[in-house]
C-alpha cells in the first residue's frame, strides 16, 4: 500500500493545478507523529479496496471544484 503526507498531497495539488503553490512544513512539535488510514481488514472481510488511485481522486475533485465551485467565487 502506499502512504501519502500532508505536504505530498499539498505538493500534488499544486501540480494539478499548474499553480505555484508555496507548501511549507509547520515547524511545531505535534503530538501525533503519523497517522496511517489501514483498509487490509476491509480488504480482508468484505473484499473491499479502491477503485482509482490518490491522483486519479484528487483530480476529479479539482475538476468538479473547478467546474461547480470556483466559477461562482
Amino acid at each position: 500500500d502506499d502512504y501519502y503526507s500532508i505536504y505530498s498531497i499539498a505538493k500534488k495539488i499544486s501540480k494539478l493545478s499548474k499553480k505555484n503553490i508555496q507548501v511549507k512544513k509547520s515547524k511545531l512539535k505535534a503530538n501525533i507523529k503519523c497517522q496511517i488510514c489501514d483498509n487490509s481488514k476491509l480488504k480482508r472481510f468484505i473484499k473491499w479496496q479502491p477503485k482509482i488511485t490518490i491522483d486519479e481522486g484528487l483530480k476529479a475533485v479539482y475538476e468538479d471544484l473547478k467546474t461547480s465551485y470556483f466559477k461562482k467565487n
